[in-house]
């Protein structure tokens, strides 16, 4: 199910159509589309792996529009978004939500709104969370297909996965890997896992909240994670970065790191978990 939220001016009807198309192509997610004589500005981030789209109409389509206020009129430019995001991915459109309105003089209302809305991102999230929770209730069976994961710590991974280079350039030390989170879901429950794979070999970076290192040895072992980082602590120096937990090991330290993992008893696990497509996750 998708979610849209429309855009209005005060007191007249124009604005310049170029300036909008022009602030939209300098979003370098954004691709620009003609379909059937409206635009399609797809919002595509690769990085989180979801889509979106903003829609430049050339009709109304917004829902019982003759109870609105009438000194605001519609301009036919709506985002439309799907309800089965986490709310930090929904977050990042609401900001360029944002964006558009404060750089055009842009109102924004939403069918949950009492009527047309100056911009606040509270209320954008607001009625996203309500509809979504509201949607939850009467279609669980559709959220059953999908794993779950805290909220705050869902933002937590992806600030991380969007600033993960960042951080490796920072640190430079030689051969250096920023580990990718691997999401592991079980039979029978939603509640996603968090992992890392490691080579054993090359300095890391490792990210907060994890449940197991995938240990990529002879044969592939999953370790977990607070035992690794409990026998690995002082092997490991803390990040300067904004993003929460992050961890790193230099090259001069990986032959201790290797003899650790050889030569210590660590928990067997034994869970026959599946990979999990990150679009798979929700945060409710």
């Amino acid at each position: 199910m998708n979610l849209c939220f429309y855009f209005f001016k005060e007191n007249l009807r124009f604005y310049d159509k170029a300036d909008v198309l022009a602030f939209f192509e300098a979003i370098p997610e954004i691709t620009i589309t003609n379909v059937n004589e409206e635009y399609h500005l797809i919002y595509d981030n690769k990085v989180l792996n979801y889509k979106a789209k903003f829609i430049i109409g050339n009709k109304s389509v917004v829902p019982n529009i003759q109870t609105l206020n009438p000194a605001f009129y519609d301009i036919n430019i709506r985002l439309e978004l799907s309800l089965m995001l986490p709310i930090y991915k929904a977050n990042l459109l609401f900001k360029i939500c944002g964006e558009l309105c404060q750089r055009f003089n842009f109102f924004i209302y939403n069918e949950l709104y009492e009527d047309v809305s100056p911009f606040r991102i509270n209320m954008l999230v607001q009625a996203y969370t309500k509809i979504k929770q509201a949607y939850k209730m009467k279609y669980e069976e559709e959220f059953m297909q999908y794993y779950k994961c805290n909220a705050n710590i869902l933002e937590t991974v992806y600030d991380y996965t969007i600033n993960k280079d960042v951080i490796v350039s920072k640190i430079q030390d030689e051969n250096l890997v920023g580990l990718d989170y691997v999401f592991l879901g079980e039979k029978g429950n939603r509640n996603i896992k968090l992992g890392v794979r490691y080579d054993g070999f090359s300095p890391f970076v490792l990210p907060a909240y994890l449940d197991y290192i995938i240990y990529l040895d002879k044969e592939v072992r999953f370790i977990k994670a607070d035992e690794f980082i409990n026998k690995c602590s002082k092997l490991l120096k803390v990040a300067d970065t904004n993003v929460f937990g992050v961890t790193y090991t230099v090259q001069k330290d990986i032959k201790k790191l290797q003899k650790i993992l050889e030569k210590s008893k660590f928990t067997l696990v034994t869970t026959p978990f599946v990979e999990v497509d990150e679009q798979k996750i929700l945060d409710i």
